[in-house]
């Protein structure tokens, strides 16, 4: 690659290596370019992993298609890539006859309105034999006739229900933890806070995400955790302003929204049953996200911790965490998440107006008493008999 390298008066342009190789007996791994290093820890651990641990968990990945998903042509190549680095990648579909006996995680994208006997009792034996289940899925599909968004059944509830979780049928917004989007105004764009575009909040509670700070959730559903039979562990929440819409929402960043009942609100969260008797196996795990197009690569060009969020969940499905905690370092800020608009605004505009006025404010009172020394009248402080 070539670089400028700056001198005392003087420009070059050098050539370098900026890739590594990772040799383990006759097999190579490499990265051709080392662009940044926020996750250069990570990509050399799991390649010396993959090296030394050759064999893999099989993972089938699918995606349910809807209206909304084929008219904004919604890919996840960059989760396939990733996840095919430590795993071996098989394509799932609800018309699968059969599931292959290795696969260990069945990862979804999308909302079926319904199950039928075949799929729901092909799904049911392969939880039973220990294989886990990742749902990707809301309870609202968007409407092309203009900017709401309607209610709907969500077909993966009836395998949840024995978890004690499920997808409820609204979405989910939060006036305080969100984030901008622009719209267009009279010169170009202005960003606005989008109140349906969640900033979730990790909880922290799981290996899944121990390290993580926030994912970025759009037209999330809520996580109902209310008949919970096994271990239920949310783990990803929103602030205390966090509402629902039901029935039909109107999405529009400019729509007004209630502040009645604003709490936290659960939109991720994983479940675990216990076995059915002290002889049988475990049963296989759960975890169920709100949202189906949070981990597309759309959204998770500009939040890699949608990404994160998802491998670290396959790997605790198949119970191979062992590259979880490397991975989920979350390098960026944590979020100010304001409790209300005036606490924001004071923030806001006591950066903006306050330090400044307490600038101006301590050179008005370094001037006042410059001048009041100057006006100040000479005095002998030793008299003319002590001296002499």
């Amino acid at each position: 690659m070539q670089f400028n390298v700056l001198g005392q008066g003087e420009l070059q342009v050098k050539e370098g290596y900026l890739g590594v190789a990772v040799r383990y007996a006759d097999a190579v791994k490499t990265i051709p370019f080392v662009q940044q290093t926020t996750d250069l820890e990570y990509r050399l651990t799991s390649d010396i992993r993959a090296l030394t641990h050759p064999e893999r968990s099989a993972v089938a990945f699918g995606e349910i298609s809807d209206a909304a998903a084929m008219r904004e042509r919604r890919s996840f190549e960059s989760l396939r890539e990733q996840l095919g680095a430590n795993h071996t990648v098989r394509a799932f579909a609800l018309t699968d006859t059969v599931i292959a006996p290795d696969v260990k995680v069945i990862a979804v994208a999308g909302t079926p309105d319904s199950l039928n006997p075949a799929q729901r009792a092909r799904l049911q034996a392969f939880l039973d034999r220990g294989g886990s289940l990742l749902v990707m899925a809301s309870g609202m599909q968007l409407s092309d006739r203009g900017p709401f968004a309607v209610s709907r059944r969500v077909g993966w509830n009836e395998l949840l229900q024995p978890y004690g979780v499920s997808i409820a049928s609204d979405m989910v917004y939060d006036l305080a933890s969100n984030t901008q989007v622009g719209i267009p105004a009279q010169f170009g764009q202005v960003l606005v806070p989008y109140a349906f575009w969640l900033r979730a909040i990790s909880t922290g509670r799981s290996p899944v995400n121990a390290d993580l700070g926030a994912v970025m959730l759009p037209w999330a559903s809520q996580i109902d955790t209310g008949k919970a039979a096994g271990s239920v562990t949310p783990l990803l929440v929103t602030s205390r302003a966090g509402g629902v819409q039901q029935t039909t929402a109107f999405i529009s960043p400019d729509g007004p929204l209630s502040r009645d009942s604003l709490r936290p609100r659960v939109v991720a969260a994983l479940a675990t049953r216990p076995p059915a008797s002290a002889s049988a196996g475990p049963r296989g795990r759960v975890v169920a996200i709100g949202c189906s197009d949070f981990a597309s690569d759309r959204y998770a060009r500009n939040s890699a911790t949608n990404i994160v969020l998802v491998l670290n969940a396959i790997d605790w499905l198949a119970q191979d965490d062992a590259l979880i905690a490397i991975r989920s370092k979350d390098r960026a800020p944590p979020p100010l998440v304001f409790a209300s608009s005036v606490k924001r605004g004071v923030a806001k505009y006591g950066n903006l107006i306050g330090v400044p006025a307490l600038l101006i404010a301590a050179g008005i009172v370094r001037l006042w008493r410059r001048r009041r020394t100057t006006r100040r009248v000479y005095r002998q402080l030793v008299s003319q008999g002590a001296t002499a």
